[in-house]
């Protein structure tokens, strides 16, 4: 479980963040701090008084701890950058926490082990009537599901309702339309479709009659309604979310036949957002689930994301730009994740991607005015979330500088991404060695392009040709250009280190250019 859904729950307690983790960090249990213990389990959340803990703590994995201030931090778990610490007031009890945390917990292996019943049942394809008695067992309550136009889609079976209503149901095959004014009193398909809640609850009047009701959404479209009234068990919390998390599998039901046909994208799309958020953290939960979809791994995969470089994708071109990628790159599999399209192409070959596939897709994206970062090639599926993020940097980083794209691979846009991370709190100026500042001062008291020259030469190592050709200028006028360059500073241009130093500040300057550039439209 996420560590900031627990906390979120822990509001009670006046829970203080003072370290996070940039990163998700996903908790599997929970125990008392050990007193002065330096070695702690990264997948488990510690609740003890901050005098428990020792001067540091050891190992470079992530780490969750809960304390009771009873003492001063020590400075150097403070200066950890992988810890999620959290501060509780002296007046809080430490088992009442953890008796919190345990119930946290176990209602998330129900909700986990609830949507196992329903996920079986999606792959089984037994339909949405099997679907809404699985769940109906699990709420313990009677489940509705009806469509926009308020068709009665599936309702639990072998019920009979004291509600006359309710019964009347049961033959018309809509919702009754009494029921439907109440509804729309209620404002439920107003706030449904407008995405204002997930989850609505609303108290019949006059009654303890109490319903959940759900929207079901097709790529951002309101297409139906799930209610739930406790008319056998109240509700309770974990209900809300597991409704949340059903809604999302009636509405893959719903969409079935087209996510057959497009190569079940949404079918696989779960899988694929687990491996992105990190949710999945086992290697034999992936061959499982890899199965029961019939997604064949490799041993090799890459992440191509596809962006729209002015904002978020429109749901409404999100299918036709997938199938038209999936047509381009055999066998990769897609989600939506985070705004984004990502794509999963597994290989034999470590290269992955053909030239023709390469060639195609930057055709197909430049005419639809998008852009795609690819990851390198990877071996491990549980470091999906790692591959993603390189994949966003690459194309963020080459939009930034606007190289030649509109693919931008992390192998070769690093150096720009290391660069745009530097400048967040640095001016490049900092970086500029003292021999470029003295080239720099030269081309402007005599305006040369002692600098710009020096920048190629460096790039195309080896190759004075070729530093010529793009500079569009003599092989014989670049050499006399560096032989200045060496003349005015004294640089060695075979030293790798003054090597390094000048091009890193020619790549910082780049990219500060191009910043200066976009904020001036």
């Amino acid at each position: 479980m996420e560590i900031t859904k627990i906390v979120g729950q822990l509001e009670g307690f006046k829970i203080r963040q003072v370290k996070g983790c940039d990163t998700p960090t996903y908790i599997q249990t929970h125990k008392m701090l050990p007193p002065k213990e330096e070695r702690l389990f990264p997948a488990c959340i510690y609740v003890g008084y901050s005098s428990q803990l020792p001067e540091a703590l050891v190992g470079d994995d992530r780490l969750s701890i809960v304390c009771i201030e009873d003492a001063s931090i020590p400075e150097p778990i403070l200066a950890r950058n992988d810890l999620n610490l959290y501060l509780l007031p002296t007046d809080i009890d430490q088992f009442d926490v953890l008796n919190k945390i345990a119930d946290i917990l176990i209602d998330e292996a129900w909700i986990t082990a609830a949507m196992r019943r329903i996920l079986d049942d999606l792959y089984s394809g037994v339909g949405i009537q099997a679907l809404t008695d699985t769940a109906s067992d699990i709420f313990g309550n009677p489940v509705f599901i009806n469509d926009s136009s308020f068709k009665m889609l599936a309702m639990t079976q072998g019920v009979t309702f004291e509600n006359d209503q309710l019964e009347e149901q049961k033959e018309l095959g809509y919702v009754h339309p009494d029921i439907v004014e109440a509804m729309r009193r209620d404002d439920i398909d107003f706030e449904l479709g407008g995405h204002s809640k997930k989850t609505i609850v609303v108290h019949r009047p006059n009654s303890d009659e109490v319903w959940l009701f759900s929207g079901i959404s097709l790529h951002g479209i309101v297409m139906g309604f799930i209610g739930i009234p406790n008319l056998f068990r109240e509700h309770t919390p974990r209900d809300i979310e597991l409704l949340e998390r059903f809604s999302k599998i009636v509405a893959v039901e719903m969409e079935k036949d087209d996510f057959y046909r497009d190569s079940r994208g949404v079918k696989f799309g779960y899988l694929l957002s687990d491996l992105l958020s990190g949710k999945v953290q086992s290697r034999r939960t992936i061959e499982q689930r890899a199965k029961s979809v019939r997604w064949e791994l490799k041993p090799w995969t890459r992440i191509v994301t596809v962006v729209d470089p002015a904002g978020f994708i429109p749901a409404e071109r999100v299918q036709s730009i997938a199938q038209r990628v999936q047509h381009i790159i055999h066998g990769a599999r897609w989600t939506t994740f985070k705004h984004n399209i990502v794509f999963f192409v597994c290989r034999d070959m470590r290269s992955s991607l053909t030239e023709n596939e390469v060639e195609g897709l930057a055709d197909f994206l430049g005419a639809s005015s998008l852009a795609a970062g690819m990851s390198m090639p990877f071996s491990d599926l549980l470091e999906a979330t790692k591959y993603h993020r390189q994949s966003l940097r690459a194309v963020d980083a080459g939009l930034l500088v606007r190289r030649a794209g509109p693919i931008f691979d992390y192998s070769e846009m690093l150096t720009y991404y290391a660069a745009q991370t530097l400048l967040k709190r640095n001016d490049a100026d900092e970086f500029c060695p003292e021999s470029i500042s003295i080239v720099k001062e030269y081309d402007v008291a005599h305006e040369t392009e002692l600098c710009r020259t020096l920048e190629q030469y460096l790039l195309h190592v080896g190759d004075p040709v070729a530093a010529a050709e793009a500079l569009h200028v003599h092989r014989n006028t670049l050499l006399y250009r560096i032989n200045k360059v060496r003349e005015l500073t004294g640089m060695d241009l075979t030293d790798g280190n003054e090597r390094l130093a000048a091009q890193l500040y020619f790549r910082l300057d780049e990219c500060r250019r191009s910043v200066l550039q976009m904020e001036r439209g």
